[in-house]
């Protein structure tokens, strides 16, 4: 007999998973060579950003910034790890490419 549970989906899995689609990856592709972010802020991690304040609905980037400070499986999925390398809310909102994510929440 089939059981009625279907395993649950993570947040950080869909964070990953949208990060390595083709359409975020060409996104992130083209975004490269304009130098957006800062050193160890490049794009993927920019736009990963953007993905976690949508999908965990977080109403302030001091709460994204927080998030993927303690939260290690989205550290990874970013390419985020080690505390030099964890990005602050004036480096999100500074680097982040408005123009180019106009459907990026802010």
């Amino acid at each position: 007999m089939a059981s009625g549970k279907v395993a649950r989906r993570t947040a950080v899995g869909d964070v990953a998973a949208l990060l390595d689609s083709p359409e975020v990856a060409a996104l992130i592709a083209a975004l490269a060579p304009q130098g957006r972010g800062r050193k160890g802020f490049g794009p993927r991690v920019l736009v990963g950003a953007c993905l976690v304040k949508a999908l965990f609905a977080l109403p302030t980037w001091t709460r994204v910034a927080a998030l993927i400070a303690e939260h290690p499986g989205l550290q990874a999925a970013l390419g985020t790890m080690g505390t030099q390398t964890r990005p602050r809310v004036s480096s999100i909102t500074a680097s982040l490419p408005w123009p180019d994510l106009v459907g990026c929440p802010s």
